[in-house]
């Protein structure tokens, strides 16, 4: 999964720190590295482009699969190091400090970085600008199929927007399908 998990005495209880694995550190540090070389040197402006937009999204990725562990924040520290490295030396003349934010995510996410750099006046996302994200339980109740569990008690769930449906015949529930007497005879 890419994940290391420790879990540290807190007060009376334990808590859990958790890192991304040295593997998956190494291996996301590499895929960013090849997509930069990949950058440097396009025969066409649409490839560059085409270029910075796949790098800009291999670091979304990282951050929103990784932004559940506690240390993210220290773990792409580690690889913003080696890629920034990497970035001046290959974009030497290319990479600007200032650009204009024209995306509505980027500029929404990684908008008061000061880590942002711009190649051709496009952004590229900094990988070392991350927050952790506190894991949350998903609710059950949000589900398109069901209203509440008492629809799913008292048999009458049914939802307008799907195809899913469960009654109650003969004290047998009958979920997501259509009792016999309902089908046509065709």
């Amino acid at each position: 999964m890419g994940f290391k998990l420790k879990a540290v005495k807190k007060n009376k209880s334990y808590v859990v720190k958790s890192h991304m694995s040295n593997k998956a550190i190494k291996r996301e540090t590499d895929k960013l590295i090849n997509q930069i070389i990949k950058t440097q040197n396009p025969s066409e402006v649409k490839e560059s482009v085409l270029a910075i937009n796949l790098y800009n999204s291999m670091v979304w990725g990282i951050h929103n699969y990784y932004r559940h562990a506690t240390h993210i924040s220290l773990d792409c520290r580690k690889i913003a190091r080696r890629v920034d490295t990497v970035l001046k030396n290959r974009m030497r003349n290319k990479l600007k400090c200032s650009g204009t934010l024209e995306n509505g995510y980027i500029k929404g996410k990684y908008g008061m970085s000061k880590q942002i750099r711009f190649v051709n006046n496009r952004p590229i996302c900094p990988i070392g600008y991350v927050q952790t994200k506190n894991p949350l339980y998903k609710k059950k109740r949000i589900c398109k199929y069901t209203y509440s569990l008492f629809a799913i008690v008292d048999g009458t769930c049914c939802n307008k927007y799907s195809d899913r449906h469960t009654i109650r015949i003969h004290g047998q529930m009958y979920f997501g399908v259509e009792p016999p007497f309902v089908r046509s005879i065709s």
